[in-house]
């Protein structure tokens, strides 16, 4: 049975810095693949930092983070790295980019979007309606962001969308 070695990297990006953001981001990556981590997984909103709030009106601001994350993906070369970030399809989505053996192979979108408190996500992103579910080798994965986690339980029929790493 082969294992797989999953690593969590807990950084502490700062909002609006993408470039200090990424450097922490490769950091965190090469100290995972010298323990031989097979899978890496980082907070949501890492590449931007979180909330970006205003920052998110600021279409330079969003292509930045998504170059930066493209850009990011020769950096996963041997390993699967998901990392938080934004994505934009008509419609910006607080997204974890899958990563895999120098490529951005699928994008996990944000279902659950908090809107309480000191949240304000409805104002900026919209709401993803499907899940997806990785494979990786002999291992099938599924990424949740954040908030999803605690309520996808108490989702409705859900709609599944297959990428292979």
């Amino acid at each position: 049975m082969r294992l797989l070695r999953v690593g969590l990297a807990q950084i502490n990006p700062t909002v609006g810095d993408l470039d200090g953001n990424i450097t922490r981001i490769r950091a965190s990556i090469a100290s995972a693949r010298a323990l031989g981590v097979d899978l890496l997984a980082f907070p949501e909103m890492c590449v931007p930092g979180y909330p970006p709030e205003d920052l998110l009106l600021k279409p330079a601001f969003i292509q930045g983070c998504i170059d930066r994350t493209r850009d990011l993906a020769g950096d996963s070369k041997g390993m699967t790295v998901v990392v938080g970030t934004l994505e934009r399809d008509g419609d910006l989505y607080n997204s974890a980019a899958v990563l895999h053996d120098g490529r951005w192979v699928g994008t996990a979108r944000k279902r659950y979007l908090p809107n309480y408190g000191v949240f304000d996500e409805n104002r900026y992103f919209m709401s993803e309606r499907r899940s997806v579910v990785f494979a990786r080798g002999g291992t099938v994965f599924g990424v949740n962001v954040c908030e999803d986690i605690w309520l996808s339980r108490r989702a409705p029929r859900t709609t599944w969308r297959w990428c292979a790493t």
